[in-house]
C-alpha cells in the first residue's frame, strides 16, 4: 500500500466525513479491521495480577471496566494483550483503540466498527458508540483503549456505556483508576523471582538453571529494577549477540556508569536509568548507519509507523536518489533521502 493510499484511508475513516467513495457506494463498501498487537512470546504470568484481572472480567455482573496504571515499560499492554488472545475464544470481537488522542480513538473506533460488515460501512462515531452499546447474541465484546496517558482526553464522553462491551484501560495516569475505583490495577515493576524467570526463559537454557546463572541474572535484574520493558531488552540482547549473563551485566555496568556521568550534567531522572542504560547497551552496538535510521523512526508515531514507505527505501537501498525539476525560470535540485 502506497503512502497516498494511507492517507487517503486514513480521510474515509474520520469522524463527519463523508468521502467521495461513501457518495459512489451509498450501500457502503467493506473496511478492513485494525489487526491486534500480538503480545510478546516471553510473556510471565504474574498471578495475583492475572487471578484480579479475571475476577474483574468474568466473576462481575453489570458493565465491566478494568483500569490498569503504572508507569511506562511496566507491562500494562502486555498483559491486556495476552487476557484478550488467552480468551478470545469466549468473545464476539477484540478491538484494540490507540488512546493517545481523541481524534485517534474515534478514528479507530469507527474503524473496527465498519470493519465488522457493509451494513455499518456508513456509521458516525456516536452511532458506532451506540452499537456498542447494544448487546451482541453472540457474547460480549472486549475494547482495550491503549496508552491513554493525555490527561486532557475526556475518555469518559469516547467510551459506549451498558453491558454491551467490555471495557479495558491501560494508562501512565493514575488518575483513570477513579473510572472504576473497584477494578483498578495498579501494575509495578516485577518481582525479583518474575524478573529472574523472564530473563532465563528460553527453549535453548536447560529447564533448571544453574545457581550461577540464578545469581548472575539476580544481579542483572536489580540492576534493572525489574523493569519489564528494561529485562525484555536485555534477554533479546543476549539472545541476538550470544552473550553470557556475566558479559551483559559488565557491559550494563559500563553502560549505567557512562549515563551517571551524564547526568550530572542533564539530571536526567534516576528513576528510568537502568532503562536507559540497557537501550544504550544494544544501540551502542549498531553501526553509525544502523543508529542514523532508528533516529530518523523517531521521528514517526509509534504506532503508525509507515512500513511500506521502508520497504520502498530498502529497495533502493537506502540511497540518496537526486530529482531533477524545474520551476519557472529556476532550476531547482531537490534531493529526496529514502
Amino acid at each position: 500500500m502506497s503512502l497516498s493510499h494511507v492517507c487517503l484511508d486514513t480521510l474515509r475513516i474520520r469522524d463527519g466525513v463523508t468521502s467521495l467513495d461513501q457518495l459512489l457506494h451509498p450501500g457502503g463498501q467493506s473496511v478492513l479491521p485494525l489487526p491486534m498487537p500480538l503480545p510478546v512470546n516471553t510473556f510471565v504470568m504474574r498471578k495475583q495480577l492475572w487471578d484480579f484481572f479475571e475476577n474483574i472480567v468474568f466473576e462481575t455482573e453489570g458493565p465491566r471496566m478494568l483500569v490498569i496504571t503504572g508507569i511506562g515499560g511496566c507491562g500494562k499492554t502486555q498483559l491486556a494483550l495476552k487476557f484478550m488472545r488467552l480468551h478470545e475464544s469466549r468473545f464476539t470481537s477484540c478491538f484494540v483503540i490507540d488512546g493517545s488522542s481523541e481524534l485517534q480513538i474515534r478514528a479507530d473506533t469507527i474503524r473496527h466498527v465498519r470493519s465488522l460488515g457493509i451494513e455499518h460501512s456508513q456509521k458516525s462515531f456516536d452511532e458506532c458508540l451506540r452499537y456498542l452499546t447494544q448487546s451482541s447474541l453472540n457474547g460480549q465484546r472486549v475494547i482495550l483503549y491503549d496508552n491513554v496517558d493525555d490527561p486532557n482526553i475526556d475518555l469518559f464522553s469516547l467510551l459506549p456505556e451498558g453491558d454491551g462491551c467490555i471495557i479495558l484501560i491501560t494508562s501512565r495516569n493514575r488518575s483513570l483508576g477513579e473510572l472504576a475505583p473497584d477494578a483498578h490495577l495498579e501494575l509495578d515493576v516485577m518481582s525479583m523471582d518474575e524478573a529472574v524467570e523472564l530473563l532465563l526463559l528460553s527453549p535453548n537454557r536447560p529447564t533448571m538453571p544453574t545457581e550461577t546463572a540464578t545469581k548472575e541474572a539476580s544481579a542483572i535484574a536489580e540492576t534493572l529494577g525489574c523493569l519489564p520493558i528494561a529485562l525484555q531488552q536485555a534477554r533479546s540482547y543476549m539472545f541476538q549477540t550470544s552473550s553470557s549473563l556475566s558479559a551483559y551485566l559488565q557491559r550494563l555496568v559500563d553502560n549505567r556508569d557512562k549515563l551517571l556521568a551524564q547526568l550530572l550534567k542533564n539530571q536526567r531522572n534516576m528513576r528510568y536509568l537502568s532503562t536507559y542504560a540497557a537501550f544504550e547497551a544494544s544501540f551502542s552496538k549498531l553501526s553509525q548507519r544502523d543508529q542514523d535510521f532508528f533516529c530518523l523512526l523517531s521521528f514517526f508515531h509509534w504506532s503508525r509507523i509507515p512500513l511500506d514507505l521502508i520497504s520502498l527505501a530498502a529497495k533502493h537501498t537506502f540511497l540518496f536518489t537526486e530529482i531533477s525539476t524545474f520551476h519557472t525560470e529556476t532550476d531547482l535540485r531537490l534531493e529526496m533521502r529514502f
